[in-house]
């Protein structure tokens, strides 16, 4: 029994300095793009889908509809992304990205490689595989326990 608290511990100590790494991570990425980790992510679901309604961005992102507005209000402005009221609903807004976000969008996708690779210098080549595998494992874990909507790229 003891091994199991242990485990729990550990996971949970781990994915919580994980969040922390992220964010870390997220404040570097922004300093030399000007786009934080979370509006990269909102960039790409929104180059993904060619046009994406305002109402589905928060929950294809996993975060609440005031984290969604904070976080397209700057994409916006800096004309990264540019708004649209439907046609047969004039309450209904969308979304697209433009060529200057395509083009803010692949840069900060470049630096992110790099910082990546970077990152795996740090691990046993050997072990790349396992390390992808074993956070998918935990993700799956995590969404099927909390019904979490599937978001870009899975």
């Amino acid at each position: 029994m003891k091994n199991d608290i242990n485990i729990e511990e550990k996971i949970i100590d781990t994915v919580r300095e994980l969040s922390k790494t992220l964010r870390f991570f997220d404040r570097k990425s922004q300093n030399n793009t000007g786009v934080t980790l979370n509006q990269c992510y909102m960039l790409d679901l929104i180059r993904e889908n060619k046009i994406m309604p305002l109402s589905d961005l928060h929950e294809r992102l996993g975060i609440d509809k005031s984290t969604t507005t904070r976080l397209i209000e700057p994409l916006l402005k800096r004309g990264l992304l540019e708004k649209m009221k439907a046609e047969h609903d004039k309450r209904a807004s969308y979304v697209v990205i433009t060529k200057l976000g395509e083009e803010v969008y692949e840069n900060a996708r470049t630096r992110s490689f790099k910082s990546i690779r970077k990152v795996l210098e740090q691990i046993p080549q050997n072990k790349h595989l396992q390390v992808v595998e074993s956070i998918d494992m935990l993700l799956d874990a995590f969404n099927v326990i909390y019904k979490r909507p599937v978001a870009v790229g899975a």
